[in-house]
């Protein structure tokens, strides 16, 4: 009986620690995502999608949209805090990237 608590409690995927994984899943994306946005370099665009695309393929489908949206919440947070034009360019092309995949999950 203990063995079905555990399972129906949903606790059998925190013991796999899924959860950590992904959770440094998106902390390798949203620092490079940072890191990206502050040299505004338009030649870094492709690694941002890339940081993007591979953040997820490691997220479960059913997660992706909610995935995207906390990266965009990142991607934002640094757009508003940037201190040059470059930077707030930089954010806004990788904005529409992500609107771009969030739309082709709906």
């Amino acid at each position: 009986m203990g063995s079905l608590l555990w399972r129906s409690s949903g606790l059998e995927n925190a013991r796999d620690g899924a959860h950590i994984w992904g959770m440094a899943d998106f902390e390798k994306c949203s620092g490079d995502l940072r890191r990206l946005i502050g040299i505004a370099d338009t030649n870094g665009v492709p690694m941002a999608e890339r940081s993007i695309d591979e953040y997820m393929a490691a997220t479960e489908p059913s997660d992706r949209t909610g995935a995207l949206q906390e990266v965009q919440r990142v991607v934002q947070t640094h757009r508003d805090a940037a201190t040059s034009g470059d930077q707030r360019d930089f954010a806004e092309v990788v904005n529409d990237y992500i609107e771009k995949l969030m739309r082709s999950f709906e």
